[in-house]
């Protein structure tokens, strides 16, 4: 190592000398920051924006595999016994709101007559 801190056979050298090429490296340095500086900021709302998205990707997937997973369970035997237990049950509320129309004179169910008080 020939030279000190200050000689001038540095391999930092921009071909400039002396104070022009210290202004010079000066500038360049401090446009290198402000370009990193936005290339991060860039990198940071990218990285924000994908996480939102990574989230919402996984609610709904979440929710379709849970959708899945009750549309399985119900496919099968148990499925055959949930559907005729709905179909029983549908009838009998049929039958329910019949046998009360008969009961009322054929009026409807939502009419009721109300004694008049005097």
């Amino acid at each position: 190592m020939t030279g000190g801190i200050f000689s001038s056979s540095s391999h930092y050298t921009t071909g400039h000398s002396g104070f022009t090429g210290s202004v010079s490296n000066f500038i360049s340095s401090i446009f290198g920051i402000i370009a990193n500086l936005f290339s991060s900021v860039l990198a940071l709302l990218h990285a924000f924006f994908s996480l939102g998205l990574n989230v919402v990707s996984s609610a709904l997937s979440i929710v379709q595999h849970c959708v899945t997973m009750i549309l399985d369970i119900f496919s099968g035997t148990i499925g055959f016994i949930a559907g005729n237990f709905m179909a029983i049950a549908l009838c009998i509320g049929a039958y329910f709101a019949y046998t009360t129309y008969q009961q009322r004179n054929r009026r409807p169910i939502a009419s009721r007559t109300r004694a008049k008080v005097q």
